[in-house]
């Protein structure tokens, strides 16, 4: 989710839109000023990002990224052990070998071990 905020007139929220499948946001014409944008990920995800811009004349493209959400480390990384092993092949949209993959697996509350 992508929220705009104008700050140099105190607008507490101009833009709120959820991002396509292609991670990007519908465009907005944004007229001259300063603005703050706040990305986030609802389901907790991805980490929140908030950047500023300034808007002139021209018409410009804002982009930015947002890494994933890392593990904090207390219990929430289990070694599963060889009674718990289950076979799992993860692939490319083409079908071949996702080698190198990272998968991450929780119980069905999501909770730490």
């Amino acid at each position: 989710m992508v929220i705009v905020q104008k700050l140099d007139n105190h607008e507490c929220e101009i833009m709120r839109r959820l991002t396509d499948k292609q991670a990007r946001v519908p465009t907005a014409e944004l007229s001259p000023g300063l603005y703050r944008v706040i990305a986030t990920a609802p389901c907790g995800t991805l980490q929140t990002k908030i950047g500023e811009f300034l808007v002139g004349s021209k018409p410009r493209e804002v982009a930015g990224t947002v890494p994933p959400l890392g593990t904090h480390g207390d219990g929430d990384v289990v070694t599963v052990g060889p009674k718990s092993w289950k076979h799992l092949q993860v692939v490319r949209p083409d079908g071949t070998s996702a080698v190198g993959a990272d998968v991450h697996v929780r119980d069905p509350e999501a909770t730490l071990f």
